[in-house]
């Protein structure tokens, strides 16, 4: 059953986290700073705030472990500001 409702909420194209993009290997790109157009790059369609605004390519997130999540179909990596810094935040 459980496998089924994660299909159902796929299937939205805005549920569910990217676990990996096949041949970037974002998931290896822990604690390093990322300029938002290398993970464009990387096959992440968009770096937003949590209030949704998308971030130029100029600027850089801290990565802890990314973790992108589906909307509209599309990767999405969501980030927010701590000083002057963006950090990339786990959003459910």
């Amino acid at each position: 059953m459980g496998a089924f409702a994660a299909a159902v909420l796929a299937s939205t194209g805005n549920d569910g986290r990217v676990l990996d993009i096949p041949s970037t290997r974002i998931r290896e790109l822990k604690d390093e700073f990322i300029p938002v157009k290398r993970l464009t790059e990387l096959g992440v369609a968009e770096v937003r705030s949590l209030d949704g605004v998308r971030l130029s390519e100029h600027e850089v997130v801290a990565l802890g472990k990314a973790k992108p999540v589906l909307r509209g179909f599309k990767p999405v990596l969501y980030v927010e500001r701590v000083g002057l810094a963006w950090l990339a935040v786990k959003v459910e």
